[in-house]
């Protein structure tokens, strides 16, 4: 009876070491990654309403992007 205690117990030990030997990392480099597409251009457009006494008031500086890339920047006095 001893032994069948000491041989269950042996038993159920293995088993709990190949369940955690399975737990380890997974070998994903055979997996293809798939490709990532990046954004080439945009287009936003933006309206803002602002008053007439606020542009009375204030010089309104616009910053952008032209169509060939170079910064622009359009002054409303």
């Amino acid at each position: 009876m001893k032994n069948l205690k000491i041989m269950s117990m042996l038993l159920g030990g293995l088993l709990a070491l190949g369940s955690l030997a399975s737990c380890g990392s997974d070998n994903d480099e055979d997996d293809p990654k798939p490709e990532v597409k990046k954004a080439t251009s945009a287009t936003a457009e933006y309206v803002v309403n602002l008053s007439q006494s606020l542009l009375d008031a204030a010089t309104v500086t616009i910053y952008f992007i032209d169509s060939n890339g170079q910064q622009a920047r359009h002054r409303r006095r």
